[in-house]
């Protein structure tokens, strides 16, 4: 992906991308499981709660994963060799509007 080969930009055009850190289909994956977990509890509460570590644990090496890959598509700018100064607005948006995701804003 990346700006390398795309249309160029046109001023106030600026792609959006999702507010999310996860597919959907991931996402609900983990609530589905949380919801499993919390129902387990009444019958075998230790248990449940090996579970919820375990469950937490795969959910923040999915998150740096994703977080990687949504790095790694940032860098484009620089894919596009001499990025123009709306192309370098872009890629600036885009830093910034990561940093707010992770940041929970």
């Amino acid at each position: 992906a990346g700006l390398a080969g795309a249309a160029r930009p046109t001023p106030g055009a600026v792609p959006a991308d999702a507010a999310t850190l996860f597919e959907p289909q991931t996402a609900q994956g983990f609530r589905d499981r949380w919801r499993d977990v919390q129902l387990r509890f009444v019958d075998d509460p230790r248990a449940a709660v090996g579970e919820a570590q375990s469950l937490v644990e795969e959910a923040i090496e999915a998150l740096s994963t994703a977080l990687q890959a949504q790095k790694s598509k940032l860098g484009g700018w620089q894919e596009a060799g001499s990025a123009d100064t709306e192309q370098l607005r872009i890629a600036v948006r885009g830093y910034r509007d990561f940093l707010d995701r992770v940041l929970g804003r």
